[in-house]
């Protein structure tokens, strides 16, 4: 170790008076890897160089995946680049007047072309850079350098001084006995100078040191096996030594390539979905399984990182309260998983030097408890983190720290806007310049009227990158919305979402945006009129004034309106509006007496809307839930209900009266009440045809092409004055369940067919809840 130390410390160079290559040579498992190791993590070596980087080749040799690593350790930070060229000039950039230690760890191929091509962007770094080779192969070690370092087998003595090492693991050698130490030396010869084999034997050893234990593995059939390089015997023993459970995982493993990255958490919960962890009272499975993880590290079956890549962390569903500020230390860290921490009060300050950080996930807004630093900005790197807490003074993250995140990408949720003021906002902090950022969530925590003017300069100026394609705002304070949001500026915005937004007196002008599919408008408890949403400003500067004048709202095809206390009015609406809108929700709009009429609606639901007792025809409609009425009886006379195909009734009154409704398109009839419906009489008028009738409990299904009633699942439940009509019904085919009977209603059929006489009512006859269909 000491020869190679000494050679990486010298600045001697031979390729382009820049760097030197220090080949480690020696047959499999003879530790060329682990004297690397130590070489790397050492503090005299890792001062003397800006940056160090290590690569696992393996014998594949691809220059293109190769320079792509190497572009990420040199970044420290992931490369999604396909050119060769563009790779080679990032590596450029960064190794420029630098020096370097780079580990090309486990080296096979002999090509003396595609190591030259690696070595292209290399040539730009500072005199004395060094690259370790580590290989088995003399002919790659002469073709990159001219001397090398061959590590022998070791000798019989110091194959026991490793055993021995591995046996005590940190206990008192006098427990090891002068019979233990004759059969350990023995022992310790057939690993043939391996040291990674002597290593594991000697943690089998490490299991029971008593002489029948040890004798036992002296005396394993194993030894005799015939193996390549007399490296696998000693390593069988280990294997054949481990538990039930351990073979079990560490078997699972080799459905992976060699050299195969694994990460901790993700191959627990592959080893918990085969069901390989068995959980007891005391501990839950994951903690069992990141056990065997952690003991097949210890026995060598699984290898740590030669390297320190931090670790992934995730604290995932934990009960932590706060982090220690220690985990800045942690400056490879790439991802930290936070996600459902709810009792998580607040993040380190030194979050700030994480400067790799690539992905930062919280608990979500709803569950939000946090203070979040400052110095959030600092994490240039950062390209996912779905919350931004703003705070209300200098020690909390502040809008300021938008400014370089310019790699955010997907959801984002800016929080406690109400801590901001429009002169924070400069060019350089705003959101415009997020182009990756797919959905974005502008959340006032807290709604004061006094600041009102105030809220609605911030909002002008958080104008999204017009790539955005959600956007949702919320407790917004002010009193109008802004002409971004009501402009064809968002051209790929196709959610939006209005919510607690109660000081806005008005829509903004919507109906232009092209691509808005889904629309929610909640809590806008000041806006009493509805229109068009388009403004005069959007006809005027539209190139295709016919065009602008046509249609409002072309692609929409949700649209849900709830909470709305003071609305009355929605009106203005064309016929060529709306032309997409398939479903419409309308909930707990009190004042609402009438809708438009939408030419291409299908799905209708109508939620404690008590004054909502017009309705135009809606020809498209097919489906209509109508709940909380007081006046269900006037709603259901309407003309709408003799085309739609499903009714769903749920509502609150003791006397819900259904009449004249004659539909031959009726599919579903669903009644839902609060306490049991016990009677359903008179359905002369609806020709149920392969139709169901379902109530909160039960469903009544009568089937006519079958050529029979069936009844399934409603017992308890009276039909009487049933009356087929034209059907191919008849009286003996009526199929019946216990305790119901029905009575066809025509005197010469030979009245009653049930399967008990008579027929059940439940309760006393002025509790009976009724739905008549007259």
């Amino acid at each position: 170790m000491s020869r190679v130390t000494q050679m990486l410390l010298s600045n001697e160079a031979n390729c382009c008076d820049v760097y030197s290559v220090v080949p480690i040579v020696g047959p499999g498992a003879v530790g060329k890897t682990s004297l690397a190791q130590h070489i790397y993590n050492e503090e005299a070596i890792s001062s003397k160089f800006d940056i160090k980087m290590w690569v696992w080749v393996c014998q594949e040799f691809d220059v293109l995946k190769l320079s792509r690593k190497l572009a990420e350790e040199a970044m420290e930070s992931p490369c999604d680049f396909a050119d060769m060229n563009q790779m080679h000039r990032v590596i450029t950039d960064r190794l420029k007047g630098k020096r370097f230690l780079l580990v090309l760890d486990d080296v096979w191929d002999e090509s003396r072309d595609r190591w030259a091509s690696l070595q292209v962007p290399l040539k730009c770094a500072a005199r004395g850079s060094k690259i370790v080779v580590t290989t088995r192969s003399t002919k790659v070690a002469k073709m990159m350098a001219l001397k090398m370092h061959q590590l022998g087998y070791l000798s019989d003595t110091n194959c026991w001084s490793v055993c021995q090492d591995a046996a005590l693991r940190g206990r008192d050698p006098s427990i090891i006995n002068d019979c233990l130490i004759s059969i350990g030396k023995s022992v310790a010869a057939r690993c043939k100078g391996l040291p990674l084999a002597a290593n594991a034997l000697g943690h089998v050893l490490s299991s029971a040191i008593d002489r029948n234990h040890w004798e036992a593995v002296e005396q394993s059939d194993l030894w005799n096996s015939e193996v390549v390089e007399q490296t696998l015997p000693a390593l069988l023993v280990s294997y054949n030594s481990l538990q039930k459970h351990l073979k079990r995982c560490f078997s699972y493993c080799s459905l992976f390539p060699k050299g195969y990255l694994f990460r901790k958490d993700k191959l627990v919960r592959l080893w918990l979905a085969q069901g390989f962890v068995e959980a007891d009272r005391e501990h839950h499975a994951e903690d069992i399984a990141c056990r065997y993880f952690d003991d097949l590290v210890d026995k060598f079956f699984l290898q740590k990182l030669p390297y320190n890549e931090e670790r992934y962390l995730s604290l995932e569903n934990t009960k932590i309260k706060c982090l220690p500020e220690s985990i800045s230390a942690l400056f490879k860290l790439h991802s930290m998983n936070l996600k459902c921490c709810n009792n998580l009060s607040e993040l380190p300050k030194g979050i700030r030097f994480l400067t790799n950080l690539r992905h930062l996930e919280l608990p979500s807004m709803d569950d939000w408890k946090m203070c979040m630093p400052c110095g959030i900005g600092e994490l240039i790197n950062l390209q996912t983190i779905h919350v931004i807490k703003v705070g209300s003074d200098s020690d909390s993250c502040g809008i300021a720290d938008l400014v370089n995140l310019n790699k955010l990408r997907g959801e984002l949720c800016i929080s406690g806007i109400e801590n901001v003021t429009s002169t924070q906002i400069t060019p350089e902090a705003s959101i415009k310049n997020k182009g990756e950022l797919r959905k974005l969530i502008l959340h006032w925590s807290c709604i004061d009227s006094m600041f009102s003017d105030e809220a609605t300069s911030v909002l002008d100026s958080l104008q999204p990158h017009p790539d955005l394609e959600e956007l949702t705002i919320r407790g917004f304070s002010g009193v109008r919305f802004p002409l971004w949001l009501g402009n064809q500026y968002m051209l790929s915005l196709s959610i939006l979402e209005l919510k607690d937004c109660q000081n806005c007196k008005e829509l903004p002008s919507l109906g232009r945006l092209p691509c808005l599919k889904h629309l929610s408008i909640k809590s806008l408890t000041s806006i009493k009129h509805v229109r068009r949403m388009i403004s005069g400003h959007d006809k005027t500067n539209c190139s295709d004034y016919k065009s602008c004048t046509s249609r409002a709202f072309p692609t929409l095809e949700t649209l849900k309106f709830a909470d709305m206390d003071s609305w009355e009015l929605w009106d203005e609406v064309e016929a060529t509006d709306f032309p997409c809108l398939q479903h419409l929700t309308i909930m707990r709009c009190s004042k609402l007496s009438g809708l438009p009429n939408l030419q291409a609606l299908q799905n209708l639901r109508i939620k404690t809307c008590e004054n909502l007792l017009e309705l135009p025809s809606f020809p498209s409609l097919q489906c209509i839930k109508i709940e909380g009425f007081w006046s269900v009886s006037q709603v259901l006379q309407l003309p709408i209900f003799s085309h739609i195909e499903t009714l769903e009734l749920s509502c609150h009154k003791k006397l819900v009266s259904v009449k004249k409704i004659q539909n031959p398109l009726l599919y579903s009839l669903r009644l839902k009440q609060k306490g049991l419906l016990h009677k359903v009489s008179r359905c002369q008028m609806l020709p149920f045809q392969n139709r169901f009738v379902q109530d909160s409990q039960r469903t009544w299904t009568f089937l006519r092409c079958a050529g029979r009633i069936l009844e399934c699942s409603c017992n308890f439940i009276a039909f009487t004055d049933l009356t087929f009509g034209q059907t191919n019904v008849h009286p003996s085919e009526v199929v019946t369940c216990e305790d119901v009977s029905f009575h066809t209603g025509q005197p010469e059929d030979g009245g009653l067919v049930s399967c008990k006489p008579g027929w059940v009512q439940m309760g006393q006859p002025e509790e009976v809840e009724l739905v008549y269909i007259d």
